[in-house]
């Protein structure tokens, strides 16, 4: 098997130490420049933190088993390594897989480190395919354990801001902000090495959102915190929705909800070829009187999301309902 025909796409880094570590936002140039970001994965204390990818064996998916090889690094060229991790026989299916992996308690100290990742078939016995770059696993917030619908890391939402670089709050009371759409836009010096968290507590908020690049959202659960809407449009492909996510974003852990009477009720939409986004444990629901609901919606040439544990209904609609829709390229 050739192994340079291997493309290997990040999608999730967190480190978890004393408290946490969070995977900073960088994304990683595989060989045929395609991208993914990391997705943030709950862990406890300690050294081991969860990996998830996505590999592509020359331009379809790979299907079947690999063997991985991980080494963490100091420096995102030489360095000091923190030895090697390997695991073998891990089953990959439509490219997507999930490790654990566990340097142990020593090898994070809060600075920055660079996860080297190597890959191989299963069968086979010989070298590994080297991937690059390697990956930084920063001390930037990227998204927080909420352990219940209140707290996030066991923090009150006034006391956030005290402990974590980077995080807005977004709350009915007691946040920086209420409305969503506002915390966004507050916000402008997100980057790839410098990316910010929104974090919406419970509530129903009754507003349209657009998001920015660098810029995640994470609500406090599907059934908890509420983004909702009764905008509408006539345009095909639809050009508006409730939520717009943009590229190199996260949004996880709530519900998108349109109500609208009109033509085309969208309540989730991606357009004009964005892509490396994340759409995680998301429930996306359109639900209007109107003509047309659509849940989601993907319209232009290389618009694309990774969506994962996601719902997305459309009904009630007298035309067309549609849970998902990829339209126009």
């Amino acid at each position: 098997m050739n192994h340079s025909r291997f493309t290997f796409l990040l999608v999730c880094i967190a480190a978890f130490l004393c408290l946490y570590i969070f995977g900073g936002i960088k994304t990683i140039e595989a060989q045929e420049n395609e991208v993914y970001l990391p997705k943030s994965i709950n862990s406890t204390v300690g050294g081991a933190f969860t990996y998830q990818g996505h590999l592509r064996d020359g331009d379809s998916p790979a299907n079947g088993v690999y063997d991985f090889e991980f080494i963490l690094y100091d420096a995102e060229v030489d360095g000091e390594n923190f030895g090697i991790y390997s695991v073998g026989d891990i089953s990959v299916e439509d490219g997507l897989f999930s490790v654990q992996i566990d340097f142990g308690p020593d090898a994070f100290d809060g600075n920055t480190r660079w996860l080297a990742i190597s890959v191989r078939p299963g069968e086979e016995t010989g070298a590994y395919t080297q991937l690059e770059p390697r990956q930084a696993i920063t001390s930037s917030p990227y998204a927080l354990y909420a352990a219940d619908a209140d707290t996030v890391d066991g923090l009150h939402a006034s006391e956030l801001g005290s402990h974590y670089q980077n995080v807005v709050m977004v709350a009915k009371s007691g946040g920086d902000y209420t409305s969503v759409q506002a915390a966004i836009d507050s916000i402008n010096d997100a980057t790839a090495v410098n990316p910010y968290l929104v974090w919406v507590a419970p509530g129903v908020y009754s507003e349209t959102v657009t998001m920015k690049p660098f810029i995640h959202i994470q609500g406090a659960g599907q059934m908890t915190t509420f983004i909702t809407s009764v905008i509408t449009g006539s345009e095909y492909p639809p050009s508006n929705a409730t939520l717009v996510i943009a590229s190199y974003t996260s949004l996880r852990d709530l519900t998108v909800y349109n109500n609208g009477e009109g033509q085309n009720n969208v309540a989730l939409l991606a357009t004009a070829g964005m892509t490396q986004t994340v759409v995680t444990n998301v429930t996306a629901l359109a639900q209007g009187s109107g003509e047309s609901n659509y849940a989601i919606v993907l319209s232009g040439s290389g618009t694309g999301a990774i969506l994962q544990q996601v719902k997305a209904i459309g009904e009630n609609g007298s035309s067309i309902n549609s849970g998902l829709l990829n339209s126009d390229g």
